[in-house]
């Protein structure tokens, strides 16, 4: 990973620590169903996952260690995400 991408996951992750787990799980809802890709997204989504996993919130149901699904949106109930059905 280049030192740019890695700057801005790094400033994204700090925001992103400012926020409660209500809030952060909003973030991750705007997300969905945007198709647009760019690397600062790239990185604003890094760091929106690795921000679930510092919290230990389960976020299985849309991603993995190395990505994430934004076909649907999320609810937190007991610190793990569930798809809105």
């Amino acid at each position: 990973m280049n030192q740019t991408i890695q700057k801005q996951i790094n400033i994204f992750a700090q925001q992103l620590e400012q926020l409660s787990d209500t809030e952060l799980v909003q973030k991750f809802n705007r997300e969905v169903g945007i198709t647009g890709w760019t690397s600062t997204r790239s990185a604003y989504l890094a760091a929106l996952r690795n921000s679930f996993e510092k919290r230990g919130i389960d976020y299985s149901a849309v991603g993995d260690g190395n990505a994430l699904s934004l076909k649907q949106q999320v609810v937190l109930n007991n610190m793990k995400l569930e798809i809105i059905a």
